[in-house]
C-alpha cells in the first residue's frame, strides 16, 4: 500500500515539473527589454539591457550581473558579491559562520564563534576568542594574549607591558626616557625618568629623587627614614634620633630616643624623653620627665618645669612659683593682685590666700575662711563658707550671723526683715506685713500687719494643737481639744459652738439659734429662718421618738413615728388631725365637719 502511494507521490511531482518547464518555456515576454526562459524549478535565465541573473537547482544555485555589479551564490557553502565602483566586495562561507566584507575604507570578517576583524581608517580590532584580542585606534595599540601578556602601544614611543595581569609592568617613554618596572600588584616598583627617579617596597622601603626641585628622600619603615630639599633638611632613625631642619623658615626640631618628629609640623609635640625646638619666636627643650624649659620671644615669657613638682612662670604681667605639694604662690607684676597657698594647690591647700584690689580671700583649713567680695564679707569658722559652725556674712542689703546649733540670725536691709532661730526650737521671723513667734512645741503665734490678722497656737504646730485662737478682720475662732470649739463671723453673723462635741453643739445668726443639738440626736432642735423649725428627741430624722415640725404649710407632732402612738397635725387653713395608734383612734375636725374615728373607722 505504502509503494503505491509512493508512485503516485513521484509521478505527479515529475508531470508538475514538466508542466512548469512547458509552461515557462513557452511564455516569451512581450517586453523586448525583458527575455526569462526558464525549465520548471531546475533552471531559470532572466536577461535584460541591464545585465543577466540566473537561479537553478531549487533556488540552490544564484548569480547575477549588472554592469559592474555581480553576485554569485551556491547555497549554503559559497557566495560573493562585487561592485568595483563602490568598492565592495562580500564573501562567505557556510553563512553565516564565515564572512567577509569590504565596503570603501571598512573591512569586517568574522569566523564564528573564533574569529572577529574589523578595520576602518585609524583603528583595527580583533579577537581571536578566548585567547587573543587586538585593538588600535589612532596611536594607541592594545594587544592581549589571555591571560598571560598584554601590551599597550603610542606611537614608536610609549609602550607598557603586562606579564600574567598586573603581577609584572613594564613602562617606557621614549620622550621623557621613563623607564618603570612594578612588580605583585605594585608593591614592587621602580621608575626612573629624565627629571625624577622613585622605587619601594611597599611596606617597607620608599626613595625617591626630583633633580627640578633638588628634593629626595628614603625611608626604610620604621626604622630609618631622610628627607631633603633646598630649603628642608629631615632625619630620623628610630627609636634613637630625629630631626627636622627648615632654613627657609629658620626651625629646627630635634628628638632623642622616641618617635621622631612630624616632618614640617613644627608646633606638635613629639613623644620622645628629649626634645629641643628652636624658631625666631621662641626656644624650648626638655628632658622627660626631669625638666621642660619654654621661652616665648614674642610675648616675653619663660617657663620651667621639674620632675613634674617644680613650676616657674615668668611674663611681663604675672610670676608664678609653684612646688608641690609645699607652695603655690602668684602675683601679677604691678602688684595689685597676688595669691599664696601652703600644701596644697591653689583652693585645694591647707592655706589659701588670694587678693586683688575688689577681692580677698583667706582660708586655713578648717579653722577659718575668710571672704571679701566688694562691699560684702563673711567669715567662717570650724568649717568651709556654709558648711561651718560659725558663719557670720554683711553686705549694704544683708546681715547675718550663726552658731550651730545654738542660734542663727539673719537681717535683711532692704525689706527690713529679720530672722532667728534659738537651738532649732525656737523661731522669730519680724517684717514690716509679718510677725511669728514660735517655741517647739509650746507655742506658736503669727500676725499678718497688712491683713490685720493674727493666729496662736499652744501645744502644737498649725492645726495639729490642742489650743488656737485665730483673728482675721471678721472672723474669729477659738478651741480647746476636745473640750469645746467657737466660730463667729461678723460679715454673716453666724456663730459656732461646741462643747465636748458631740455632746453640744449651738450654731446661730444674729442673735437667733438656727440649730441646736445634744449628744447628736438626742435632743436636736433646727430654725433656719423664721418660718420653719424643728426638733427631734431621740432622733434627727422623721424617725424621731419626739418630732415636732412648724412650717408654712403645716404644724406636726409626732411621737414614735415608727409605730404611731401619738400624731398631731394642723394647717393654716385651720384644718386638724389627731390619732393613736396608728389611727386606732382619732379625729378629723374641717371648718365644715368634725369626723371620729374608731378602730380605724370614720364616724
Amino acid at each position: 500500500m505504502r509503494t503505491r502511494w509512493l508512485a503516485v507521490f513521484c509521478l505527479t511531482i515529475t508531470v508538475g515539473l514538466f508542466w512548469d518547464a512547458q509552461t515557462f518555456a513557452g511564455d516569451d515576454s512581450a517586453d523586448d527589454r525583458v527575455q526569462r526562459h526558464c525549465f520548471g524549478l531546475i533552471w531559470c535565465v532572466e536577461r535584460s539591457a541591464d545585465g543577466v541573473s540566473i537561479d537553478g537547482l531549487l533556488w540552490l544555485y544564484s548569480s547575477e550581473e549588472r554592469g559592474n555589479y555581480s553576485r554569485l551564490t551556491i547555497r549554503p557553502f559559497y557566495s560573493i558579491e562585487e561592485d568595483p565602483t563602490k568598492n565592495l566586495l562580500r564573501r562567505s562561507i557556510l553563512w553565516p559562520l564565515g564572512t567577509y566584507e569590504r565596503r570603501g575604507d571598512q573591512v569586517w570578517s568574522h569566523v564564528l564563534p573564533l574569529y572577529w576583524h574589523s578595520e576602518w581608517p585609524g583603528s583595527e580590532w580583533t579577537f581571536v576568542a578566548p585567547l587573543y584580542w587586538k585593538s588600535i585606534h589612532e596611536e594607541d595599540a592594545w594587544y592581549h594574549l589571555f591571560p598571560l601578556f598584554s601590551r599597550h602601544t603610542r606611537g614608536q614611543y610609549y609602550a607598557r607591558t603586562f606579564v600574567l595581569g598586573p603581577l609584572l609592568m613594564i613602562t617606557r617613554d621614549s620622550r621623557t626616557d621613563l623607564t618603570q618596572w612594578d612588580l605583585f600588584f605594585f608593591i614592587f616598583h621602580s621608575r626612573q625618568d629624565v627629571n625624577s627617579s622613585e622605587s619601594w617596597v611597599s611596606p617597607i622601603y620608599w626613595s625617591g629623587k626630583d633633580r627640578a626641585s633638588a628634593t629626595s628622600y628614603r625611608y626604610v619603615f620604621p626604622l630609618y627614614g631622610s628627607s631633603d630639599s633646598e630649603t628642608q633638611h629631615y632625619r630620623f632613625l628610630f627609636p634613637f634620633y630625629g630631626s627636622d631642619v627648615d632654613t627657609e623658615k629658620h626651625t629646627s626640631r630635634l628628638a632623642l630616643l622616641g618617635l621622631p618628629p612630624f616632618k614640617g609640623s613644627y608646633g606638635t609635640t613629639t613623644l620622645s624623653l628629649f626634645e629641643s625646638a628652636t624658631s625666631p619666636d621662641e626656644s624650648r627643650h626638655r628632658l622627660f620627665p626631669l625638666y621642660q624649659y619654654r621661652h616665648d620671644l614674642v610675648a616675653d615669657e619663660t617657663e620651667f618645669d621639674a620632675l613634674l613638682l617644680y613650676r616657674h612662670l615668668s611674663t611681663p604681667t604675672r610670676v608664678a612659683d609653684r612646688l608641690l605639694p609645699l607652695w603655690d604662690y602668684g602675683s601679677a607684676t604691678d602688684g595689685t593682685a597676688w595669691n599664696l597657698s601652703l600644701l596644697g594647690v591653689d583652693t585645694f591647700a591647707l592655706y589659701h590666700h588670694r587678693q586683688t584690689e575688689q577681692r580677698t580671700v583667706d582660708r586655713l583649713f578648717p579653722l577659718h575662711d575668710y571672704l571679701r567680695d566688694g562691699a560684702a564679707s563673711s567669715l567662717s569658722l570650724l568649717g568651709l563658707a556654709e558648711v561651718a559652725l560659725y558663719r557670720q556674712e554683711t553686705s549694704p542689703t544683708l546681715f547675718r550671723h550663726r552658731l550651730f546649733p545654738l542660734y542663727q540670725y539673719r537681717h535683711d536691709l532692704v525689706a527690713d526683715a529679720s530672722l532667728l532661730n534659738v537651738l532649732l526650737v525656737y523661731w522669730q521671723e519680724r517684717s514690716p506685713e509679718h510677725a511669728a513667734d514660735t517655741l517647739f512645741p509650746l507655742w506658736q503665734y503669727e500676725r499678718r500687719n497688712d491683713r490685720d490678722e493674727s493666729r496662736f497656737n499652744a501645744l502644737g504646730i498649725g492645726r495639729f494643737s490642742l489650743y488656737e485662737h485665730q483673728r482675721e478682720t471678721s472672723r474669729t475662732s477659738d478651741r480647746l481639744f476636745p473640750l469645746y470649739r467657737y466660730t463667729s463671723d461678723q460679715d454673716t453673723g453666724e456663730a459656732d459652738f461646741s462643747l465636748l462635741w458631740p455632746l453640744v453643739d449651738y450654731k446661730s445668726r444674729h442673735g437667733t439659734v438656727t440649730s441646736a443639738s445634744l449628744l447628736w440626736w438626742l435632743i436636736s432642735y433646727t430654725h433656719p429662718d423664721a418660718d420653719h423649725s424643728a426638733f427631734q428627741v431621740f432622733g434627727g430624722t422623721k424617725m424621731a421618738v419626739i418630732r415636732r415640725v412648724v412650717s408654712p404649710h403645716e404644724s406636726l407632732l409626732e411621737i414614735n413615728p415608727v409605730i404611731s402612738l401619738y400624731r398631731y397635725r394642723s394647717l393654716p387653713e385651720g384644718d386638724t388631725s389627731w390619732d393613736l395608734c396608728y389611727g386606732l383612734i382619732g379625729m378629723d375636725s374641717t371648718r365644715e365637719r368634725t369626723r371620729l374615728k374608731l378602730f380605724w373607722i370614720s364616724f
